[in-house]
């Protein structure tokens, strides 16, 4: 895999650019849906190296069978830095866009929440009704990033340098993640592909602070449904089907915080030394001991099911209060 300065030079002309308070984005579709063909050696690229991040949670592939028919996305902001060294800042947003239907059919998402035994992708098709539901849901998946580097051209050949910025956090993921989705509905409309329901599973701590864009004392963030409110069903009726995901990657579906707490907990019992943080490695096999603490944690993301039109007006909210204009 090349690193991002190998990368930078060889981008495409994006599909659209916008600005807003002296920050431009460039907003790229990586790869057409339906289509496993990529549009850039580059961009396929750069979406790997977002996809790294996922290493914080586990061993992951960076690439599924789910990406052969979906849409991918990519956005760069660019800002300007505070040290005259260097030129600007940049920081990438990426996610994927999977239909339902097509190979393999589904979106992974519905299908791995449950109710008394029922699928939350039987309930789905239950509300929604028709054999080829599938055809009208969507789930907007697989956000992930590179932090934020500096950027400068020094040198006779004008050579990019990139530094990394530690771990800053992002700045502007609410208006990545908004403008990714509008392009999407811009690039497929829903009269020709009428994807009427999205799928996305959300962190409630994410929600909040990452997915929050602050103005004039307001916070603006994505509208989601809750999957328990549109199946008609009391708040945390849904539970994830644990052996899919959840034991493999402890560190994504449960809050770490409780999880440590109830790891020590049970390692308490068995007069064992407390651990002082979790990574990782310590989940490639699990315990008995750790299986027996998640088992008493909820579940941290929440399915949502959220019907298109809600979905893209309150993308639309947030670009609006950001200011966002395209650039000619």
């Amino acid at each position: 895999m090349k690193p991002i300065d190998a990368l930078l030079n060889k981008l495409p002309r994006p599909n659209a650019g916008y600005a807003a308070r002296g920050v431009e984005f460039d907003v790229y579709r990586a790869k057409d849906l339906y289509r496993s063909h990529w549009n850039s050696g580059a961009l396929r690229e750069i979406t790997l190296l977002c996809r790294k991040s996922y290493s914080r949670y586990g061993k992951r592939p960076l690439l599924d069978e789910y990406d052969k028919k979906s849409a991918i996305y990519l956005v760069r902001a660019k800002y300007s830095a505070k040290s005259s060294a260097s030129s600007h800042i940049e920081e990438w947003l990426s996610i994927r866009m999977v239909p339902g239907d097509g190979t393999p059919l589904g979106v992974h998402e519905p299908e791995i929440f449950e109710y008394h035994g029922k699928s939350a992708d039987y309930l789905m098709r239950r509300k929604i009704g028709g054999k080829d539901f599938w055809r009208h849901v969507a789930g907007s998946q697989r956000m992930c990033g590179i932090h934020p580097y500096a950027i400068a051209a020094r040198g006779a050949k004008r050579k990019t340098q990139v530094v990394f910025l530690g771990d800053p956090g992002h700045k502007f993921t609410p208006i990545c993640f908004a403008l990714m989705h509008a392009q999407f509905v811009r690039d497929y409309p829903l009269d020709k592909f009428p994807y009427f329901y999205i799928t996305a599973l959300i962190r409630p701590d994410y929600y909040k602070k990452g997915l929050s864009y602050r103005v004039r004392g307001r916070n603006f963030r994505p509208a989601f449904t809750d999957g328990n409110a549109f199946l008609s069903l009391r708040r945390g009726c849904l539970r994830v089907k644990r052996d899919v995901f959840s034991y493999r990657y402890p560190l994504y579906w449960f809050d770490a915080k409780k999880l440590l707490v109830a790891i020590n907990s049970e390692r308490k019992k068995g007069h064992k030394l407390p651990v002082k943080v979790l990574a990782p490695r310590m989940f490639y096999n699990i315990s008995k001991e750790m299986r027996v603490a998640m088992d008493r944690l909820p579940d941290a993301p929440g399915l949502k099911i959220t019907p298109a039109e809600r979905w893209y007006r309150g993308m639309a909210a947030i670009l609006k209060v950001a200011g966002i204009v395209a650039k000619n």
